[in-house]
């Protein structure tokens, strides 16, 4: 069945780098995304998540198109260009129906004044919105600090949400050197202490930093970021994490912390897919499938709620509910790793067999070190009777990503 547009619905697809050295991609998508942050202060205003909108990044579809699948009814795109010391923004808002332009405008700034930039931006395209769909609403302001500082900043938060530990581990030492050009920039201490408890060895982490080092050395880093900025989101986000990762006892505290960032920023992923698994684990069921089905709704490539939205599906066998959601994933990516685990999946969930092994064994293909690709691969020869395949796939299984 067709989805309802909501009039009230936005995507800020990721800003295209027109700089003559092509070397302002990271610089580019990360104004693209501190608008979408401050559009996510709106109420009642639905964005659609960063992951599926910059997964458009590169292709040539209409906007017609992307406003269908994303299922918004304005676009947010626009341009960076660098030269030396200047920079221009370039931004247009656009009605996904008919293309419509409701505004489009040159910002030309050094590039000492990019906050300022953004805010302007941000401020326009308010006043764009409020004239068509909304009410008087405040915008908030970015936070600031050296364009050296931001851009080690921008890098590494973009490799953070790759999720390789490779990129991570880079990202960590990014984010170090832009605190040792501002020790009180908030949002990079918070993502600091994102990258350690992610690399940590903490089941559902990617990396072997032991958790009980990632607890103590993230927590002081946390605890500054709030102690600068108290409505910092993405800092109450991860001191939930820090409070799940430390123990079962620490979970009311934990979902506390991540209800607390969502009041900020109702549609920060990383909090709503947190704040859903830990209330998965306190029996919560219905409130967690509702928030990781919000967050699936906003943004379908977030791959860990997608993931655990598919395997509901598959428990309580609504597999009708499963490939709609595969096949609006599979509009954007193609058969990407993800597709393909999640059609393997439901190919082992419904008996075939053979269906389950070949999609399976190209998704392991992708990465053979994804813990739960190699379960679910693993067990899909095991019941087709190949069992040294099976033992060799189970061999380096640790533990489950999200």
């Amino acid at each position: 069945a067709e989805t309802a547009v909501a009039e009230k619905s936005i995507a800020v697809l990721a800003f295209e780098d027109l700089s003559p050295g092509g070397d302002q991609a990271y610089f580019a998508e990360g104004i693209s995304e501190e608008l979408l942050n401050v559009l996510a202060q709106i109420p009642d205003l639905k964005v659609a998540g960063r992951t599926s909108s910059f997964a458009f990044k590169g292709q040539k579809r209409d906007i017609r198109e992307i406003g269908e699948i994303l299922e918004v009814a304005h676009i947010l795109e626009g341009s960076v260009r660098t030269s030396g010391d200047r920079i221009r923004v370039t931004a247009q808002l656009v009605k996904a129906e008919d293309g419509f332009h409701l505004f489009s405008k040159n910002y030309d700034r050094k590039l000492t004044d990019i906050f300022e930039v953004q805010d302007d931006i941000a401020r326009e395209i308010t006043m764009a919105l409020r004239s068509a769909i909304l009410g008087e609403q405040p915008v908030e302001t970015s936070t600031h600090t050296s364009v050296e500082a931001y851009e080690k900043y921008l890098q590494g938060r973009q490799w953070i949400h790759t999720r390789d530990r490779r990129l991570m581990e880079e990202a960590s030492v990014l984010l170090d050197d832009a605190l040792d050009i501002d020790p009180n920039y908030a949002p990079a201490l918070a993502q600091k202490a994102l990258a350690m408890q992610l690399l940590s060895n903490a089941d559902g982490a990617y990396g072997d930093i032991p958790l009980d080092v990632a607890l103590r050395e993230s927590r002081p880093l946390l605890d500054r970021a709030l102690e600068l900025n108290p409505d910092l989101a993405e800092a109450y986000a991860v001191l939930g994490l820090w409070y799940s990762n430390g123990s079962r006892s620490s979970s009311d505290q934990a979902i506390a912390s991540l209800r607390k960032s969502l009041s900020i920023n109702p549609n920060n992923v990383n909090a709503n897919n947190w704040l859903a698994s830990e209330l998965a684990g306190a029996e919560n069921f219905n409130e967690s499938l509702r928030l990781y089905e919000a967050v699936v709704e906003r943004d379908p490539l977030y791959a860990p709620a997608f993931n655990n939205v598919i395997f509901y599906y598959m428990q309580v066998r609504s597999m009708d509910r499963a490939e709609a959601l595969v096949r609006r994933v599979e509009r954007i990516t193609g058969e990407s790793p993800n597709v393909l685990f999640a059609r393997g999946a439901l190919s082992l969930a419904n008996g075939q067999l053979a269906a389950a092994v070949k999609q399976l064994e190209r998704a392991h293909s992708f990465n053979t070190s994804a813990s739960v690709v190699q379960l679910w691969y693993g067990t899909a020869l095991f019941n087709l009777g190949d069992f040294d395949s099976a033992a060799e796939v189970h061999r380096n299984t640790n533990k489950l990503l999200p």
